[in-house]
């Protein structure tokens, strides 16, 4: 320890050059203390490398104190004032303690225990007559006060008092600086008078003209009237000089006679500060336009800072929702679900989206929340109205799944509610459901007769018909067009689903009137039960299309449940869809020639072109099997126009070989009746096969004709400017065409084989009369009468015996190849 010659420093005994007094800073650090002696003028301290002392912790500022020596003229003893701010007036975060109390500025005294930002310790002490290497030596981590002792009162060595130095503001501390030409900034003394006392280096480069201007610079307008009122000791205003602005510290000592003032540059705080005024406006200005609710909320929810929103309401008034906590505003369930999202984000430091719905004003609103982290503690939520958004999604969603025309569910949200009642089947074995699938009869010749106007309302009017026969859990749906499907849950057996297709014929039944047009409708119902077998909702709609168009084929108006049989049926049929196809590419068919003769002279005047398909495996197939599929898919038009090609050249041939005028007939099919080039085809195919039209003889049927009765007699008429030859086969099936017949530009008809297979079996003689009231009636018209299926020597008598002028049938001949039609004709046979 320090020798006993070593005596405590005392105001009486500091004699300059006769002792040497120490002025010490010790801090002290977890691994050591550092001792700092004080001779400087001025320190800097803070974390900043920069700083004259510099403190190793995050919790102290960068500049964070000043410390200044503080001389006494008169005696020229000295001590320091420490000072909570950089030498630009800049204050600590942490703050800045003193003996545990906090403050801005303090004269130091022997043993004061200094405390920087709550996270450095310092203690400040003066001794005398110590040398560098004493300090050393007797300075270790232990507390050294005992061997420094204590000042009693240090203030003595200014010969300034207590009360005096606690007010001296920043600007008085620095000018009573030992080396006030180190400060920066400018440092000034004026008298009453006017005259300037005192300028620092500072003062002269800032302010040249300084003493020149006088009263009249800017920053000594003003001061003297200050003085001279004597309202207080310390002021602060701000001086523009030029283009600068300047904070000016004035301290008016009245007992001295004196003014003196600190001035510091803030041009560019100033102009940070214009920027930052100008850019939160800018922001407040976003922000009030954003129709958001913001909220700054703490990490439990409770609110902060809030930013209102027109459209949003809450509990309590925006007054009083600063403080409050999130609990006490909105509903718990959702203030919960918005804290555990709070704390989400914080952890994750993601942001965080949720939605929740609020009962407002009778009226059920939903709202989005994004959560964004702002801070360590704090978050900024964001809250936004979407309920327009949800009300248009949901509305795109209720579209996306119903039909616009009729608001029945449509095939996707069918498919959807099979998918589910297929997975629900599975696990509840019990359960049963069945599929129906609605077709409307002859809804095509409805539209197109009353207008699509018309027809939309008809399909809207039995929508609701056929909500009328279902039970709340039950689903209809519109596929398009005019096809339906019913998906009925929970059923007993196959007789629910047979009452519901009866109560949908018994509703279709009954008239629906539409502006004011009576009209009658019938539909096709094909029926699929629940089996475990359906793994896809497509197979459901797949077999109970199959038995709906079983259904029509029977007759229409009626239902059909599905049978495995009926798939086998499809199946067969498809495979022969592909087969046809592939006949076309490859011409597997022949054309067969059937012999019509003239029953006037028995002789054969003409053949009927008749097609024949020669599959690769299954040989010779008739065109009962294939032409109403071909007619479907379209495909009857290239057969149709290849076969009157070929029979055209052929009939070519046979007219130059035999001179007797022979006629052709070939079949036109609805499809081809319909194509819009097709008398320039027909005229193309006669002068590629040099044949005279008027040995061409088109027949097409009633029905294709009745269809569509303006069209076709268009086609008709275009025909018949070519010099073809027409004719209506099967005269007197379907329709009841004799009120038009007159109208059609027809050379001949075709009397259907029924009537004439009549002349033999009906006792009533009901076919020879009806085949009779044709005849009289084609031959007032002039139209010559073919009477095909003639079987039988007795046919034939009665059909001479009525003036029948041609028939055709197996009585004569069955269909022939060209080589066996070759033959008949050079043998030339008459019966």
């Amino acid at each position: 320890m320090l020798n006993q010659e070593y005596t405590y420093a005392s105001m009486d005994t500091i004699v300059g050059g006769e002792q040497q007094v120490r002025h010490l800073l010790v801090i002290e650090y977890s691994q050591g203390k550092q001792i700092i002696s004080l001779e400087e003028s001025t320190y800097s301290i803070g974390r900043d490398p920069s700083n004259s002392i510099v403190l190793h912790s995050k919790e102290v500022s960068r500049q964070h104190a000043t410390l200044l020596r503080l001389t006494n003229p008169k005696t020229t003893h000295y001590s320091f004032r420490i000072i909570d701010s950089n030498l630009q007036g800049k204050r600590s975060t942490n703050g800045l303690f003193v003996n545990g109390q906090r403050c801005f500025s303090h004269s130091l005294k022997h043993g004061d225990v200094v405390v920087f930002g709550g996270a450095i310790r310092a203690k400040y002490y003066i001794a005398q007559n110590l040398s560098n290497e004493e300090i050393l030596q007797n300075c270790g981590p232990e507390d050294i006060s005992g061997f420094l002792g204590t000042f009693s009162d240090s203030s003595q060595m200014l010969g300034l008092s207590n009360a005096e130095l606690d007010n001296f503001d920043e600007a008085a501390l620095l000018r009573l600086a030992s080396f006030p030409e180190l400060i920066p900034n400018p440092i000034f003394e004026i008298l009453p008078s006017g005259e300037l006392t005192y300028l620092n280096p500072a003062t002269n480069r800032q302010f040249p003209d300084l003493r020149r201007m006088g009263l009249k610079h800017p920053i000594l307008t003003g001061l003297l009237p200050i003085f001279e009122s004597r309202k207080g000791k310390y002021f602060v205003r701000e001086v523009e000089v030029g283009n600068q602005v300047f904070k000016q510290f004035v301290h008016c000592i009245y007992e001295s006679d004196l003014i003196r003032s600190c001035v510091i540059n803030i041009t560019k705080q100033k102009r940070t500060e214009e920027a930052l005024y100008r850019s939160e406006t800018k922001n407040r200005a976003i922000l009030n336009a954003i129709p958001d609710l913001m909220l700054q909320l703490s990490k439990d929810g409770t609110i902060l800072e809030f930013k209102p929103a027109k459209d949003y309401n809450l509990s309590v008034p925006s007054s009083e929702r600063v403080g409050k906590n999130l609990r006490d505003i909105l509903p718990l369930d959702v203030a919960e679900q918005a804290i555990h999202y709070i704390k989400q984000a914080l952890h994750t430091h993601e942001t965080q989206v949720f939605e929740y719905q609020l009962a407002l004003l009778d009226e059920l609103r939903h709202y989005e929340v994004r959560i964004v982290v702002s801070s360590d503690h704090e978050v900024l939520a964001i809250v936004r109205n979407i309920t327009e958004r949800k009300q248009f999604e949901e509305r795109l969603l209720y579209d996306a799944l119903h039909d616009t025309l009729t608001g029945l569910p449509n095939r996707t949200l069918l498919m959807q509610r099979l998918a589910q009642v297929i997975e629900q089947t599975k696990e509840f074995k019990n359960q049963r459901f069945a599929v129906l699938f609605v077709d409307l009869d002859r809804f095509k010749f409805v539209n197109d007769s009353l207008g699509h106007i018309l027809g939309d309302q008809l399909l809207i009017a039995i929508s609701r018909r056929f909500e009328t026969c279902l039970r709340a859990g039950d689903t209809v749906a519109r596929l398009g067009g005019d096809e339906f499907a019913i998906l009925l849950e929970n059923i007993n057996g196959s007789n629910d689903a047979t009452c519901v297709a009866e109560r949908i014929q018994e509703e279709l039944a009954l008239p629906f009137n539409l502006n004011n047009h009576e009209v009658f409708i019938t539909a096709s119902v094909g029926i699929v039960l629940e089996t475990t077998n359906y793994e896809k909702p497509e197979e459901l709609l797949r077999d109970a299309d199959t038995a709906m168009y079983h259904a029509k084929s029977l007759g229409k108006a009626r239902y059909n449940i599905f049978d495995q049989a009926m798939h086998a049926r499809v199946l067969a049929l498809l495979q022969l869809d592909n087969d046809l196809r592939r006949a076309v590419e490859r011409q597997e068919f022949q054309v067969y020639y059937q012999p019509i003769v003239s029953l006037t002279t028995g002789r054969i005047t003409g053949f009927e072109a008749l097609a024949r398909w020669q599959h690769p495996s299954k040989g010779m197939i008739l065109p009962s099997e294939f032409i109403q599929l071909a007619e479907e898919t379209g495909l009857i038009v290239p057969i149709g126009e290849w076969v009157l090609h070929e029979a055209c050249y052929q009939a070519s041939l046979w007219q130059a070989r035999f001179p007797s005028p022979l006629t052709i007939s070939v079949n036109l099919s609805g499809r081809q009746l319909t194509q819009p080039d097709l008398a320039s085809k027909i005229s193309q195919i006669l002068q590629r096969t040099n044949l005279a039209p008027s040995n061409l003889r088109l027949e097409m049927t009633e029905s294709v004709i009745m269809e569509n009765t303006q069209l076709a007699t268009d086609v008709l008429l275009q025909l018949k400017a070519l010099d073809v030859q027409l004719c209506i086969d099967d005269f007197g099936t379907g329709y009841s065409s004799l009120s038009y017949l007159h109208r059609f530009p027809v050379n001949s008809l075709k009397v259907d084989r029924s009537f004439v297979n009549d002349i033999d079996t009906d006792a009533e003689n009901c076919g020879i009369e009806i085949t009779r009231t044709i005849m009289m009636l084609a031959h007032k018209l002039n139209i010559d009468v073919v009477a095909e299926g003639i079987e039988t020597a007795e046919q034939l008598a009665h059909l001479r015996s009525l003036n029948c002028q041609y028939g055709q049938g197996y009585f004569f001949a069955k269909p022939l190849n060209i080589q066996a039609a070759e033959a008949l004709l050079i043998d030339q046979p008459s019966w």
